[in-house]
């Protein structure tokens, strides 16, 4: 036998491998015993001391090695150097050590890592030691086996490895506890085909003085990337600014299961000397946010099912510093900040999604955002904050939206809209309050098609402790199409919150079951003693253009302090659903006249007050303030131009009365106005006169006569899309006032005077075209 070890021994020398080699490691309490095969005794060098065991191989080891690994200590530890890749087997080990790392590997090949079937092993380090991990490898691991292995990392890592972790599909169970940094810290890439892992982390925040900036632990932190094509990973982060899965470059997931939680709030550095409340203001390096999934160069969702939970401020779900697509998988993500969030664009492909974010938005990007295909439930604030929240300041950054079916809800004070283009899919919207539990169905009522369904779990009616602003709610499926009659209902209960007839437009306002009273927002004014209660709405204030102003001035039934019985007239309605339709950044003020006073005298300048106010507050754009008034509200409008001349852009006075007025105060601001033939209330005859005076004062005027209109006919009618067009194609220029607009062009021979006198060669004043027009040239 020793003749035959002697040769073994030679030939191994020369490079000639052999089969079957194998060192065997017992713990017992604090000593351990070391069995190597004959045919390796000459190219393992063993060191045993106590419990601590090291093993060095031979540089000239061309076979792998199997190193099974049992018994227990706490007061052990296990080095192995090498130049070869090998395998530990992990066959019921508990190894803690009292003084550093309870296990490392400084052979940088590949490591097979097998936890034996059946068996339970554990590594726990020396706690306040100066050691980088419980587990340092070299090389690459590669985990597999159906046993379970747990780590206890109590000084900074619980694994540490430079180079990338492999957990194979045969993997039983990986557990990892670290209570000071992170679960996994890798200096290459992470990549998971099976097995089950669990990871957490307790360690919070800290300042890294090498770095100079703020750091936090994280389950799993990639110097590279990570990818789940299968398995299931459970992860949970106690501390501060705590991380699920932290990638500097990429994180891919296929397939399994991937749930992350983090409990801790966003980590400040302690010697920050602002105010930590300002959180805008604090530097990117001196914070640290929690959050569950964060990659620095893109996120690509392509199937598998995540559940992310933050539970504390500054918590984010999936956040990406570059772009962001999800084409598939199962995704839940309940967050207190942004559920999604990207540095770059978003691409929604398919996939079913529920995001709720109890303080910011369910989706958020700082590019554009493109929906074509999935299911998407995406939850905001409701006091500021979006479901769907897209940089669309500058022109290039949109919400392109062109598939999907999607249920979205949050504040109203920004609303992102989705872009205009030839392949864009129709998008309701509702504003309103909705209470947890509400089945909601959006139904066609002309094919009577049931379209969404959704039960809300959350509560927007008083989430601050109160009574809760409307929230804005956005519906929109490939089911969609234009012409068609659509109500939004309660289902339990059968009652129709709100309706849209004849879908004309790619993206409409629903208007409530009980009117525009729950549309529009309600408020007051008080200018010298005299206090004007108003209602307004803010359409499309996201817009980068800042939102025009219009004021209109009711009829003489509407006068009162109810705040409500102004937004019955069907002149409102018909300008609210022209400037949603037409998605113009708008505020429409809707005040109230007293009871028994008119729109002139002292109410006539808390008018132009009020519209100052929204000027001075630097809510409206000073070079597009639009009057528009019907009945005593014309004669209101008549009296403002009259006044105030220059300050509106355009106005449009329907049915009123101009006498007495200043023609040329009045010809400073672009007019179009509309009379009826049968109007006994405010006749043509009033406005005659006066419109020739304009003219000759060099005003720009356009007169339509409602053929056997009378005065409610007239009120009720008159602003059509066309007007309204023109009126708001207008605009005071900065520098010179009014920008006059060209009258009318003709269009056929015959023009008529006010007497129905036909005039075959028309000069300057007023005409009748084409039986209803007036042109003023």
């Amino acid at each position: 036998m020793m003749c035959k070890s002697l040769m073994l021994a030679a030939l191994l020398t020369a490079g000639i491998t052999v089969q079957g080699q194998e060192v065997t490691i017992s713990w017992q309490n604090d000593a351990a015993t070391v069995t190597v095969s004959d045919d390796i005794l000459s190219l393992v060098k063993v060191k045993v001391s106590g419990a601590d065991v090291s093993v060095e191989q031979d540089a000239s080891v061309a076979q792998e090695i199997t190193y099974r690994l049992a018994g227990q200590s706490d007061n052990g530890s296990f080095v192995h150097k090498g130049d070869f890749k090998i395998t530990l087997s992990l066959e019921g080990l508990q190894l803690s050590s009292r003084t550093g790392t309870a296990m490392q590997i400084k052979n940088g090949k590949r490591i097979a890592l097998v936890l034996k079937d059946g068996t339970e092993n554990m590594l726990t380090d020396a706690e306040n030691g100066s050691q980088k991990g419980c587990m340092i490898v070299k090389g690459h691991s590669e985990f597999q086996g159906g046993g379970t292995l747990t780590i206890n990392g109590r000084s900074k890592h619980a694994y540490k490895g430079d180079e990338y972790v492999e957990l194979k599909a045969s993997l039983g169970t990986l557990n990892i506890n670290s209570t000071v940094k992170d679960g996994i810290h890798i200096d290459d890439y992470f990549e998971m085909k099976g097995g089950v892992l669990n990871i957490t982390t307790t360690g919070g925040g800290y300042w890294d003085d090498e770095d100079l900036e703020t750091k936090a632990p994280s389950c799993i932190n990639t110097a590279t990337y990570a990818v789940i094509h299968d398995g299931k990973i459970n992860l949970l982060s106690t501390g501060s600014g705590g991380k699920g899965i932290k990638c500097d470059s990429t994180f891919t997931m296929n397939g399994g299961t991937l749930t992350a939680r983090t409990t801790g709030a966003r980590y400040i550095y302690e010697n920050y000397d602002g105010d930590p409340a300002d959180i805008d203001a604090i530097p990117d390096s001196l914070k640290n946010s929690p959050k569950a999934v964060k990659a620095d160069m893109g996120i690509c969702i392509n199937g598998g099912t995540l559940r992310l939970f933050t539970e504390q401020d500054g918590g984010e779900g999936l956040e990406s510093k570059d772009t962001l697509t999800i084409s598939g998988g199962d995704i839940h993500i309940e967050t207190y900040d942004d559920c999604i969030n990207a540095a770059g664009n978003i691409r929604i492909i398919g996939g079913n999604l529920f995001l709720n974010s109890l303080d910011n938005d369910g989706i958020d990007t700082n590019q554009s955002m493109y929906i074509n295909g999935g299911n998407i439930v995406t939850l905001g604030n409701y006091l500021h904050e979006l479901g769907i929240d897209v940089n669309d300041k500058s022109p290039y950054k949109k919400l392109y939206l062109t598939g999907g079916t999607i249920v979205c809800m949050g504040g109203t004070s920004q609303i992102s809209h989705p872009y205009t283009c030839n392949d864009a899919q129709p998008a309701l919207y509702y504003k309103g309050k909705l209470e947890a539990g509400v089945k909601l169905l959006l139904r066609c009522t002309t094919d009577n098609e049931d379209i969404i369904r959704y039960q809300l779990d959350r509560d927007y009616t008083a989430e601050a402790g109160g009574e809760a602003p409307d929230l804005c709610l956005m519906l929109s499926s490939p089911l969609l199409q234009k012409g068609k009659d659509y109500e939004l209902m309660d289902e339990a209960s059968q009652r129709v919150l709100a309706s849209v007839n004849s879908l004309d437009s790619l993206y409409s306002y629903m208007i409530p079951n009980n009117g525009l009273d729950d549309l529009f927002d309600s408020d007051s004014f008080t200018y010298n003693e005299i206090m004007l209660p108003y209602r307004r709405i803010n359409i499309h204030p996201s817009s980068p253009t800042r939102s025009a102003l219009l004021i209109y001035l009711h009829e003489a039934p509407s006068r009162g302090s109810d705040n409500v019985t102004q937004l019955q007239e069907v002149s409102v309605d018909s300008i609210y659903r022209y400037l949603a339709k037409r998605y113009i950044p708008a505020i429409v003020v809707v005040p109230q006249c007293p009871a028994g006073q008119g729109w002139s005298g002292r109410i006539r300048r808390a008018v132009y007050e009020l519209a100052k106010s929204y000027i001075s507050a630097g809510k409206a754009d000073r070079n597009r303030i639009y009057i528009v008034g019907n009945s005593i509200g014309g004669t209101g409008t008549w009296c403002q131009l009259s006044n105030y001349p220059g300050f509106y852009a355009a106005a449009m006075p329907i049915a009123g009365n101009p006498s007495g007025y200043d023609a040329a105060n009045v010809a400073t601001t672009p007019v179009y106005t509309v009379m009826g033939t049968e109007d006994t209330v405010m006749p043509l005859s009033n406005v005659e006169t006066f419109l020739s005076e304009v003219i000759a004062a060099g005003g720009t005027i356009k007169l339509d006569v409602g053929e056997g209109w009378d005065h409610v006919a007239t009120c009720d009618h008159s602003f059509t899309e066309e007007r309204l067009d023109w009126l708001f194609s207008q605009a005071r220029s900065s520098s010179s006032g009014i920008k006059k607009v060209e009258g009318s062009k003709p269009i056929n021979d015959k023009y008529f005077d006010l007497s129905g006198r036909q005039v075959c060669s028309p000069t300057r004043g007023i005409y009748i075209q084409n039986g209803k027009t007036i042109v003023i040239r």
